[in-house]
This record gives structure tokens, sequence and C-alpha cells, in this order.
């Protein structure tokens, strides 16, 4: 009875020997994992790309994703701290000071000084009507509805769109945050236009929608960005270094990254457009 106690003893304690050793040895525990709240949008890939291929582990991080359908949503994870950094683009990003002053110090988690912020021009904007509409170009959206977010860079590119072509008084832009609610209200035909970005726009172009307008993010004023209260350099560090990886092989190498993180199918994932991505500056 004795040795058997002895055992059942000797059994436990190496049990919680070996919890305690993996325990301390994971990023969590060592103070190593970075929440981020992103889209699931290709200018966030490199992110999803540095944790999917271990670049982020070798820079000594773990990347905690909370992936949302809108960048409203990212705002409210980084303001009331259940991330400490976001994916987003310049014009959201320039309004995150007014928003965190707007929220009683009792409930906010950040102060407005506390953010640091870096700038990429990995964002294109397309623009899809429904395949059964009439509308195949950009100087009929004149009386046209077009669902985006107003409070982003995609509104100010259709903004000025549709002011070169004198439409800006015929035509409603509709705010509709939500990137999955945009595909559907596009793909029953319930609204006239949406801007989308990729790879959303390859799940439409699969579907046979028509593109009628594409404008790559390349002033400050559309940009992307990453802002953060704190880790910046290193996630700075670790997106730009999955910038080079996927500049070297292609971003089809990872299509599985696509599939996983991003809600695609893998022949879709086959299909979006290969790009060059530009590091954080």
């Amino acid at each position: 009875m004795n040795k058997n106690i002895l055992y059942l003893l000797f059994i436990s304690l190496s049990v919680v020997n070996v919890s305690c050793t993996s325990e301390d040895n994971s990023p969590k525990r060592a103070g190593k994992v970075i929440t981020v709240a992103l889209t699931p949008t290709m200018d966030c890939f490199p992110l999803y790309v540095a944790e999917k291929a271990g670049i982020a582990a070798s820079c000594g991080y773990a990347l905690d994703f909370q992936t949302h359908a809108s960048r409203s949503d990212c705002d409210t994870a980084l303001i009331y701290g259940s991330a400490i950094a976001i994916m987003t683009d310049s014009v959201r990003a320039s309004s995150l000071s007014r928003k965190i002053k707007d929220v009683p110090d009792s409930i906010k988690c950040i102060s407005a000084d506390s953010l640091s912020y870096s700038y990429h021009n990995n964002m294109k904007y397309y623009f899809f009507t429904n395949h059964k509409s009439r509308i195949k170009k950009p100087s009929q959206l004149a009386d046209r509805m077009i669902a985006l977010d107003r409070n982003s860079g995609e509104a100010q590119v259709a903004q000025r769109l549709v002011d070169s072509l004198k439409i800006s008084d015929k035509c409603f832009l509709v705010q509709m945050q939500n990137i999955n609610t945009r595909v559907q209200m596009l793909t029953s035909n319930s609204m006239d236009a949406a801007v989308l970005p990729e790879p959303q726009a390859t799940k439409m172009r699969i579907a046979r929608h028509n593109m009628i307008y594409s404008v790559t993010a390349d002033s400050r004023a559309t940009s992307g960005c990453l802002v953060s209260v704190k880790n910046h350099a290193d996630l700075k560090r670790i997106y730009n270094a999955a910038v080079d990886t996927i500049n070297k092989y292609g971003i089809h190498r990872y299509d599985s990254v696509m599939v996983t993180c991003m809600h695609m199918l893998p022949e879709q994932a086959a299909k979006v457009p290969a790009q060059k991505f530009q590091k954080l500056r």
C-alpha cells in the first residue's frame, strides 16, 4: 500500500512539473503576446503571415489576432483595451485621438498621447456593381447608392471620384462599415455599388460582378496605418520582415493563410492578384 501511495505521489509531482515547465516557456507567460485587432484584408496579410510562418516567433513574440469585419470595431478594441494595436487606414487613425478624448476616463484604457503610428501604401480600393446591374462605368453612379465606410480613406477616394465626374450632388455615400455586409448587399443587388478591398474584391470577380473603378491608396491621406500603444517598434519590425518574405516568395506561397485567417476558399485564394507589399515607414 505504501509503495502504491509513493508511486502515485511521484506521478502527480511529475505531471505538475511538466505542466509548470510548459507554462513558463509559453509566450503568454513571458509577457510576449501582442493582441492586434485587424480586418481580413490584404493590408493586414503580412501580420497573418508573420504569425503563421514563424516570423513573429523568431522576433520573440506571438501575435494574437482579433479579426473584425469593420475597422470601427478595431478602434473600439484599442480604446477599451482588448487589443494593444490595430491595423486601420490613415483617415480613421487621424480621428482616434478625438474618439479617445470623448470616452470617459473611467472606462477607457488608453490616452491619446500613448499612440504610435506607422504608415504604408498597401491599401487598394475597388468599386463594384452587381452583374445584373446596368451600371458598367463610374459616370453611371449618378442617383445611386455606394456602400462604404464614411469615416475612412475609401470615402475620400469615393468623394474624389464623384467630384471629378461632377455627380457629387447626385450620389449617395451610404455608411456600411461591415465589409461582409457590403459583400452580401452587393451580391443580392440590394445596393447599387460597394467599395471593397482585397481579397473580398476577388470574390466579386469570381462571381462575375462588375468592377467599374479601382485605385491604390498612394497618398498619406488614404494610406494604411499601424496604430499601437506599446511594442510599436517590434510590431513594425515583424510586419516589415513578413513583407520581405512575401515579396521574395510571392503571396500564393501563403494561400493557406488566406484560407485559415481571411475566410477564403482555396480556389478563391489562388485567384487573388499577386502584389508586392511595401514596408511600414
